[in-house]
């Protein structure tokens, strides 16, 4: 058996959030440089791959300090340096390889009206890497959605501007399986800016793609500016098994499963805040999400059929 974790984690972005949260917390306010190096500190080390959000720039400590210890940051292209991005992925390259980054920048169109559209740009972090220890693809996805008002009931375009951005990341991944020709999994790390009881619609995009939910069912994100919702649950992990559209080649793998050795992976939610960390030391107001990728092999049924048929023939020899 494989295993490694997976961090998904809204890094946060200035002072003013850092400290409205501490005054929430009745905790100490800290220089946000400081607090942001002591973050990266305990987050360093505890990941193989960590889902980033409202990242901005590839100078935060936190980004600094992975890629000394050898991760790839993969993020949305852009030839202007002052472009400031959200979404990045970082892997651990002593554990992946062969790296296909397809993150974008681009429009999302929310409606036209009298042939004008109305749209927004957003960008996301989309990477396709093998795990070296058992060949196995993976697709990892870092996401930031674009929220609401959690005080306010959502209405249908309020709602429909993130939802459509989880249609795209969605229709991104299955070009994705539908040209590798080989069994791949997704992997997606998401600030949702909602969760299932707030907007349920959201949700629903991934989980008709066959994606399963990995939840703390407790808050991960504070907000003091909210009246009835300062504390919510509303970043996510979420994980499929993909195949290639059916052929005869995909027939073929979803056969050879139940006669061949084949991978797959169990994905278990671990932690719910940054490693225990107390509100002054946490530079966000989001928790991190750690989750357990443990990865394992189906049985061979040959196999199985062969050691069942040599037990008996031992008892049958111990028996005359």
């Amino acid at each position: 058996m494989f295993n490694f974790d997976i961090c998904s984690y809204n890094m946060g972005t200035n002072q003013q959030d850092y400290a409205q949260k501490c005054t929430y917390y009745d905790s100490q306010n800290k220089n946000y440089d400081m607090v942001q190096q002591e973050t990266s500190s305990a987050l360093v080390g505890k990941a193989a791959v960590y889902c980033l959000q409202e990242v901005r720039n590839t100078q935060r400590p936190l980004i600094k300090a992975l890629q000394a210890q050898g991760f790839e940051i993969f993020r949305a292209p852009n030839s202007n340096p002052n472009f400031q991005f959200s979404a990045a992925i970082l892997l651990d390259s002593k554990i992946f390889k062969d790296f296909d980054n397809q993150s974008f920048d681009e429009m999302v169109c929310l409606e036209e009206i009298n042939g004008f559209a109305r749209a927004y740009k957003k960008d996301g972090a989309i990477v396709s890497a093998t795990h070296i220890a058992s060949g196995q693809r993976i697709t990892f996805v870092s996401a930031h959605v674009p929220g609401f008002d959690f005080d306010k009931p959502v209405t249908e375009l309020e709602g429909k501007k993130g939802d459509l951005y989880c249609h795209l990341i969605a229709d991104k991944l299955a070009e994705i399986a539908n040209k590798s020709m080989q069994k791949t999994f997704h992997v997606i790390g998401a600030d949702m800016n909602a969760n299932p009881e707030k907007w349920q619609p959201r949700f629903d995009i991934f989980s008709r793609e066959g994606f399963a939910i990995h939840r703390t069912n407790a808050p991960t994100n504070v907000n003091p500016a909210d009246q009835t919702n300062r504390e919510r649950e509303i970043d996510f992990v979420f994980t499929n098994e993909f195949y290639v559209i059916p052929t005869i080649y995909a027939i073929w793998e979803k056969f050879k499963s139940f006669f061949i050795e084949t991978s797959y992976y169990e994905f278990l939610i671990k932690e719910n805040s940054v490693l225990g960390l107390a509100a002054e030391n946490n530079a966000s107001d989001h928790g991190a999400l750690f989750v357990a990728a443990n990865f394992t092999t189906k049985p061979n049924i040959y196999q199985l059929a062969n050691s069942i048929c040599s037990l008996v023939l031992s008892f049958f020899y111990k028996i005359i």
